[in-house]
């Protein structure tokens, strides 16, 4: 009597020879193949069958030859990932290169903002990219000012976000806004503070007190207004309050009618038209002033969130999410548009000599919005509700909800954010207002 065992033990020798010596001169990929299985699936049969009928056994079917080689498979997984490789770098070259000709296009167009209105819609994002890279190339090293209780953080994003702390001169309290003005042919950092407005670079050192003021709130915004050299400060409860330059321990009656048209609502949005307008917000309402007047202009359904200057048009952003252009000088709407649900924010992206609009959503996001083209992007990060939103030709800057901290994007890449700061933990405050200058 023979047991299974003693049958596998007496072909096994047989059967171990003649794989080796099949192999001996084989290739693993002819041998893994249908006919290089075939053949020495019959050589095995071959060889077990003489060896069988030497003792009185039959070798009869069904014959199964299976083969693995872990290094074949292993081969065969890095050819693959190889050529998907190759592709996706075919892919990026192909990118590349298009995206280098859009570059190139845009280098020598002299009107990006027509460039991009007569590019493909597919192309209309890569085109619109390229232009906001040529122009933070044109125009690099803004510095963001942020003001933080009793001081002002200088972060240079083309120092690898270097910050420096900046402390007004005089005993103005919490700083509220920071803005730059031009006066007198000088670039100067003013900002606007519970008491007051302040220099906080330069070599003035100005103080202008608002020596009537007993609220706790700050100066939204500051501006300057060349024809008559003053300086113009809005207030959410004080309205506008003006000075002189030079003359900051002697601020300016604030006219009746000004007083009469901003009422117990205040002012903001305080921004610059040319050297002899300005214009801000009360409400749902824009008021525009000169160096003796103040007129209302505009009066819209839902409180106002942003007024954006741009040349000849003056962009009115509603908390709605409604924008209406209107015409500087005659102050005329020239269009009226929805823009998608509810805007905190609103400020100016510069580009092409002009603007697009940064609008910060209610529920997340800040979508940027062409004033003359239909193409929308937007700047994504994991934080919703900005409280503050500031813009220059390199970068995008939001204010965190809880004002802590701040959020950073390439202008011409909104996918992530590239750096994030928290400004709680360096200045010991939160953040109250932000700008580039």
């Amino acid at each position: 009597a023979i047991q299974v065992q003693d049958i596998v033990d007496h072909l096994s020798a047989t059967l171990t020879t003649t794989v080796r010596d099949h192999l001996r001169d084989a290739n693993a990929s002819d041998v893994m193949h249908d006919d290089g299985r075939k053949a020495m699936s019959a050589s095995l049969r071959s060889a077990a069958e003489r060896a069988a009928f030497a003792t009185g056994i039959e070798v009869i079917g069904p014959i199964d030859l299976r083969l693995e080689s872990k290094t074949l498979a292993a081969a065969h997984a890095q050819a693959a990932e190889r050529s998907r490789a190759e592709a996706d770098a075919q892919r990026r070259v192909e990118h590349l290169r298009h995206a280098m000709a859009l570059a190139e296009t845009v280098g020598k167009s002299t009107d990006p903002a027509a460039l991009l209105a007569h590019t493909s819609a597919n192309d209309q994002p890569a085109a619109l990219a390229a232009i906001l890279m040529a122009g933070a190339t044109r125009s690099p090293g803004r510095m963001l000012f942020a003001a933080a209780g009793s001081v002002v953080l200088q972060i240079d994003p083309s120092a690898s976000f270097a910050i420096t702390t900046l402390t007004p001169t005089g005993d103005i309290g919490p700083i509220r806004s920071v803005q730059r003005v031009t006066m007198a042919g000088d670039d100067v950092i003013l900002v606007g503070a519970q008491r007051g407005v302040a220099t906080v670079s330069g070599t003035a050192g100005s103080v202008y007190l608002d020596t009537e003021s007993t609220s706790r709130l700050g100066f939204n915004a500051v501006a300057y207004l060349t024809a008559t050299d003053e300086i113009w400060a809005s207030h959410s409860q004080r309205g506008v309050v003006r000075w002189r330059r030079g003359e900051g321990d002697q601020p300016l009656a604030v006219d009746a009618l000004v007083t009469d048209a901003t009422g117990n609502v205040g002012a903001q949005d305080l921004v610059t038209i040319d050297g002899n307008t300005m214009a801000f917000s009360s409400g749902a309402r824009v008021f525009v002033s000169g160096s003796a007047h103040l007129n209302e202009v505009y009066t819209g359904a839902t409180d106002i969130v942003g007024l954006v200057p741009d040349g000849p048009r003056l962009h009115v952003v509603h908390a709605d999410g409604s924008w209406v252009q209107l015409e500087t000088g005659t102050w005329r709407p020239l269009t009226r548009q929805a823009t998608g649900n509810a805007v905190a924010i609103a400020t100016g992206l510069p580009w092409a000599g002009g603007v697009r609009l940064l609008l910060a959503r209610r529920d997340g996001g800040i979508d940027c919005l062409g004033v003359d083209d239909a193409l929308v992007t937007r700047y994504a990060s994991r934080h919703v509700g900005f409280r503050g939103l500031a813009a220059s030709d390199g970068y995008v800057t939001a204010m965190t909800a809880d004002r802590q901290r701040l959020v950073f994007w390439h202008t011409a890449d909104g996918r992530e954010p590239v750096k994030e700061i928290h400004v709680a933990s360096i200045a010991g405050s939160r953040v109250a207002g932000i700008g580039f200058a």
